[in-house]
């Protein structure tokens, strides 16, 4: 499919918002998660409530993704481009970090928060470091992949 065809534009548009806005909020679970452990109390909120809106956008991008691959002008671009492994292994790493530890730690702070009155226990304090770090390292993987998307070095 031609890249400039309006079909194609949409999904890339729907690609990049998806992987953007679900990446986003891992992004912003660290940055409550470090507001907590500094003693904003307001920051409780945030993990007190359900969000399944990231974890569905990141699935939807990689399902996005793929259909542009599919779509694309080169159906064996995966084979022939370096950048696109590199950015597919990318938002892998960021996908199963956030899938597979951020938001099990999530639910286990949103069930010791809503168990009663908030009290920063060392059991939250601990759960929150480890959002944070965890969340660092997911904008990386995702910075990367972005960075490889936008640029597709080497694509000529």
């Amino acid at each position: 499919m031609n890249p400039n065809s309006p079909i194609y534009i949409v999904l890339l548009g729907l690609h990049f918002g998806s992987v953007t806005f679900g990446f986003g909020g891992v992004g912003l679970s660290g940055l409550y998660a470090s507001r907590l452990s500094t003693g904003d109390p307001e920051s409780i909120k945030y993990f007190s409530s359900r969000r399944i809106g990231p974890k569905v956008l990141v699935v939807v991008a990689l399902l996005f993704g793929l259909v542009l691959i599919a779509l694309s002008k080169h159906p064996l671009l995966f084979v022939d481009a370096p950048w696109l492994r590199i950015a597919f292994i990318a938002y892998l790493i960021a996908a199963t970090i956030s899938g597979a530890l951020i938001w099990p730690i999530e639910a286990t702070v949103r069930r010791l928060i809503t168990t009663g009155n908030f009290e920063m226990t060392a059991e939250v304090r601990v759960a929150m470091k480890k959002i944070l770090r965890l969340s660092l390292i997911v904008d990386l993987a995702f910075s990367l992949a972005l960075i490889l998307m936008v640029t597709q070095p080497g694509h000529g």
